[in-house]
C-alpha cells in the first residue's frame, strides 16, 4: 500500500537524523505533492544558524496501487520490488543531475540526499529517498512569462530534471550524470 507519511512521521524521521548529524530539523509546512512524493518546507539549524530548505520525500508507492491493480497476488511482490527499484534509481539520477548542475542559477541546488527504508502499516518495507534542496521564496516566472507559485515552480523543476534524466544528457562540463 501507499506509505501516506504524515507531517508528524516526517518530523520523527528527521528527529532520528538530528541525533546522527548534530543538527535540528523543523517542518514548517507541506509545500505540495505529486506522483513521486511530497515536498516540505523545512528549517535546519546547524551550529545555531537556521537555514530554510525544501525537502522532497520520494516514495514509489504513489501510483502503485492503481498500476498494479490487475497483477496477480503471486506477481505483486515482484512487481512492487521492481517498481521501487526503478523509482529509487530515478531519485538517484535526479540527485546526480542536481549535483552536476550545482550553482547554475536556474536550477535549485541540492544540499544533500539520503535514502532509508520504512515499514507501511502492513509491515512491508519500502524505500524512501530524501532530497534537501535550496528553497525558493516568492513567485517564479515560467518561459511564457506567467507567474507561478512555489509548488508549480518546484514541479516545473522536477519535470525538467526528469526530462534531462530521460535524455541521459551530459552537462557542459562533460561530467556524466547517467
Amino acid at each position: 500500500g501507499r506509505m501516506y507519511l504524515t507531517t508528524e512521521q516526517i518530523e520523527e524521521i528527521l528527529q532520528q537524523r538530528e541525533r546522527q548529524e548534530q543538527q535540528k530539523w523543523k517542518v514548517s509546512a507541506r509545500a505540495g505533492s505529486g506522483s513521486f512524493g511530497t515536498v516540505y518546507d523545512v528549517e535546519v539549524i546547524r551550529l545555531g544558524i537556521p537555514s530554510r530548505y525544501s525537502l522532497k520525500v520520494s516514495d514509489a508507492t504513489g501510483n502503485m496501487a492503481r498500476e498494479l491493480a490487475y497483477v496477480s497476488d503471486e506477481d505483486y511482490e515482484k512487481c512492487r520490488e521492481e517498481r521501487e527499484r526503478k523509482h529509487l534509481e530515478r531519485s538517484r539520477n535526479e540527485a546526480a543531475l542536481m549535483r552536476a548542475f550545482h550553482d547554475v542559477p536556474q536550477i535549485v541546488n541540492l544540499e544533500e540526499s539520503w535514502e532509508m527504508t520504512r515499514q507501511d502499516p502492513e509491515g512491508v518495507e519500502h524505500w524512501l529517498s530524501f532530497l534537501l534542496m535550496d528553497r525558493w521564496d516568492g513567485d517564479l516566472t515560467d518561459f511564457t512569462g506567467k507567474e507561478m507559485d512555489q509548488a508549480a515552480g518546484l514541479q516545473l523543476g522536477a519535470d525538467l530534471m526528469s526530462a534531462l534524466s530521460e535524455m541521459k544528457s551530459r552537462p557542459l562540463d562533460g561530467v556524466s550524470v547517467a
